[in-house]
């Protein structure tokens, strides 16, 4: 497996790669993390969902309110859209939820949802055509996480000590710009680099003790020396499994040959990308080799369901 490559690791690979001297002025360090990120929007994350390996999946929880019928998409989800949704009861099962088209609203509106939970999306969120019953009972949306922005390693502060009981973390560094910052986004170090959470409030920080103070219970579980404390929407990783990183890097190679006119160099760097591409997909395509993806008759006339409170209906 490749190494974890920062974004100032990755725009040395790009100069080393392109043979672009670190003296010009054509690029600054700005204008490296721009493509670099153009390329992650454009290129790399589509080329991963295509696979429908599902990558860069996370989810919410949204506890069902009586008399409320909308619930907001959440505004991190790549394209404002949704993998799936479902029904979480108090102890944790999880029920299938039935979307309909806008033109089926008056067919289901006013009954029951405790059979096919029927919803409908509409703008920015989800709407439901019925009453849920039970109690603790949350809406669960999966989606495609958008990969944070990347900026320069000093933006970013490195886990060295958690305490779980004060919400206190400890930092080897502490970036000038997280003084009196309101909210942070806490990312994985190792691959595929994913946001173990988002939009987490900050309740303190301390530029002498290099600290950051947050709710003990935002802190979670799997959060490990050595990860990243980063600005809301912030990486100085890219959320991308590491085995692509060169692939980033020759695709950002190809732009800058381009944007130097060194039409050449354009072509041999294209024709490398496109052998890399080739190679690569075979290391993140198929992720469970061994096991065949089980067929499941969702919507089988013969199928039984249950109901959020377990009752059996057909």
């Amino acid at each position: 497996m490749g190494k974890v490559l920062t974004s100032d690791q990755l725009i040395i690979s790009v100069k080393r790669r392109g043979s672009i001297p670190t003296d010009q002025r054509t690029f600054a360090t700005q204008d490296f993390l721009d493509l670099l990120n153009e390329e992650i929007d454009t290129g790399m994350v589509p080329s991963l969902l295509e696979l429908h390996e599902e990558y860069l999946v996370h989810f919410v929880d949204t506890l069902v309110v009586a008399n409320q019928r909308d619930y907001a998409i959440p505004d991190r989800a790549i394209g404002n859209k949704l993998r799936a949704v479902m029904l979480v009861d108090s102890s944790g099962n999880v029920r299938d939820m039935t979307r309909v088209e806008l033109e089926d609203i008056s067919t289901y509106q006013g009954s029951s949802a405790s059979s096919d939970y029927p919803f409908y999306v509409q703008d920015n969120k989800i709407v439901l055509l019925g009453e849920i019953d039970g109690v603790d009972v949350k809406i669960r949306m999966y989606f495609y996480i958008k990969p944070n922005t990347l900026v320069e390693d000093k933006f970013a502060g490195v886990i060295r000590l958690i305490d779980r009981n004060t919400g206190v973390i400890t930092m080897s560094n502490f970036p000038e710009d997280f003084s009196g910052t309101e909210m942070v986004d806490l990312v994985n170090s190792q691959s595929p680099n994913k946001i173990y959470d988002y939009d987490l409030a900050v309740i303190a920080t301390d530029s002498n003790l290099k600290t950051v103070t947050l709710s003990p219970s935002d802190i979670p579980v799997d959060l490990k020396i050595g990860d990243y404390v980063c600005q809301r929407g912030e990486s100085i990783v890219p959320q991308l499994p590491t085995e692509l990183h060169p692939v980033l890097v020759q695709r950002v190679v190809v732009t800058c040959l381009e944007s130097m006119g060194d039409t050449e160099g354009v072509a041999l760097a294209a024709n490398k990308l496109a052998r890399m591409e080739e190679k690569t997909a075979n290391l993140i395509d198929n992720r469970v080799e061994s096991s065949n993806q089980k067929i499941n008759p969702k919507y089988s006339f013969l199928k039984k369901r249950t109901n959020v409170m377990g009752r059996r209906i057909y």
